[in-house]
């Protein structure tokens, strides 16, 4: 492989994923599961609240035999709309008498076992190549998946191929469409990231705009 093929945006791609699952805790994922309709993985949700929480997943199951899955996964969506993603990771989610979480943070310490068995279970995912719209082939250079939802995106750019960082901002805001649920802050997606060989930017929504530290300078 010559010099100019390692420098091309996928090979930076290729860096990244490679960091994140060496070093990082993530495993390289793909799109399969993906719903371009919901914006999310439903099946990595179910799989990740069956592992972690059989008990309470029998005891709500019991009460929805035929449809438990589409109704959990129903109700959810309908709390992130209502109430945003932040706080359903936050705080638990009630069904039929069961609570379930959604994520497990870190814990304070290390003495319990369950708990931490519950951590080390957190399904996270380097996805390259989102194809994140059922309405065209668009797709997003990396997505990072936390058990269920693309919580972090980035937009990434290499100045081998004439381009930096300010054309991942013009990305983020002109050719992607703000309508895509997928990019509702608070709904999908949590943090944005703009990011070159030198650079890397969050950024942060103000009265639904997205606004970069570069904005600032």
């Amino acid at each position: 492989m010559t010099t100019k093929d390692n420098t091309k945006e996928i090979n930076f791609e290729e860096k990244i994923e490679w960091y994140l699952t060496s070093f990082g805790g993530y495993t390289k994922g793909t799109e399969e599961g993906y719903n371009p309709r919901k914006w999310y993985k439903p099946d990595t949700l179910i799989e990740f609240v069956k592992k972690t929480q059989p008990n309470e997943w029998k005891k709500y199951s019991s009460f929805h035999p035929n449809n438990a899955e589409r109704y959990f996964t129903d109700i959810l969506e309908k709390r992130i709309s209502n109430n945003g993603l932040l706080q359903i990771l936050r705080e638990w989610l009630k069904l039929d008498w069961q609570t379930f979480k959604l994520i497990y943070f870190k814990p304070e310490t290390w003495l319990n076992d369950d708990v931490i068995d519950c951590y080390n279970n957190n399904i996270i995912e380097c996805v390259r190549q989102l194809h994140y719209s059922e309405h065209n082939e668009n797709s997003v250079d990396v997505a990072l998946f936390f058990n269920w939802f693309p919580l972090i995106l980035l937009e990434l750019k290499n100045q081998y191929t004439n381009q930096n960082i300010k054309n991942a901002i013009r990305q983020w805001r002109e050719d992607r469409d703000p309508n895509e649920p997928i990019f509702r802050f608070n709904e999908r997606c949590l943090v944005f990231f703009a990011v070159d060989l030198t650079l890397f930017l969050v950024c942060i929504f103000f009265f639904n705009c997205l606004i970069f530290a570069f904005d600032f300078w």
